[in-house]
């Protein structure tokens, strides 16, 4: 109560030194406290946001470039299908070319089956173009044992006019008509006489290289037969009368070997 004017000196004390005696909520008041009378906090401030705004276009054009890229690689897909498009259009263009240049080709042709029954068979087709082939196949043999007493002879000529199918033109679907003559005795009984007839053909034809295929075919239709029957007595043919049949189903098949010449 003495006293009248009292002057109260203080005495700054590090933060350290705050959060020794009162604490580290205390130390962190004072820290911001200096903070603010220094200026310290709004230049943190100010550095955080440069660093925000620095971070946000670094991001921009991050993102800006990996759009360029996506475009660059999106129009380098683009191009490179489009090479491939016009890459295989020109080799279409150049198949075609090159089957309209072979449209016509030349081979010859063996029906295996016939030779296998020993009798020769041979043929040739003409392809007018990929659709149309004319084809003309023919056949002979004359065969006699036992003192003539047995005789297998034949003689055919088989015209025929087909037209391929197909993408790739080896299926077809035809005409064929057939003419010749026979003498057959495998037994007492001969027959010997003439032959005709036709009906319709189909067929595959399988690549084996680029020279040979192997053509499947079958034929249905009606052949008609004039033939006198006779037996031999002491190497002589009696004849036992004639007779005169047409025979409705299978009239020809084929396994045959194709050679193209060109």
């Amino acid at each position: 109560e003495k006293l009248r004017n009292v002057v109260v000196v203080t005495f700054p004390a590090s933060v350290e030194k705050v959060a020794e005696i009162a604490g580290i909520e205390a130390a962190r008041r004072v820290e911001n406290y200096n903070k603010e009378r220094s200026g310290k906090a709004e230049r943190e401030r100010l550095f955080i946001e440069q660093a925000a705004r620095e971070k946000a276009e670094a991001e921009r054009l991050a993102k800006e470039q990996a759009e360029r890229e996506h475009l660059a690689a999106q129009e380098k897909a683009r191009k490179q299908a489009e090479t491939e498009r016009l890459a295989a259009e020109t080799e279409r263009l150049a198949a075609e070319a090159a089957a309209k240049a072979k449209a016509h080709s030349l081979s010859l042709r063996a029906n295996l089956l016939r030779w296998g029954t020993l009798t020769p068979d041979l043929g040739v087709e003409w392809r007018l173009n990929r659709h149309v082939g004319i084809l003309v196949n023919g056949s002979y043999t004359s065969w006699t044992w036992n003192s003539n007493d047995h005789r297998y002879a034949l003689w055919e000529i088989a015209p025929e006019a087909r037209y391929y199918i197909g993408k790739e033109k080896r299926g077809y679907i035809g005409a064929i008509y057939k003419a010749g003559s026979f003498n057959y005795k495998l037994s007492e009984i001969g027959k010997q006489g003439n032959l005709m007839g036709g009906g319709l053909t189909g067929g595959y034809q399988l690549k084996l290289n680029k020279a040979l295929n192997l053509d499947f075919s079958l034929a249905l239709g009606c052949l008609h037969a004039d033939y006198d029957k006779y037996i031999v007595i002491d190497g002589i043919r009696v004849r036992q009368g004639k007779e005169t049949k047409n025979w409705w189903g299978p009239i020809s098949a084929g396994v045959t070997l194709v050679w193209n010449v060109f």
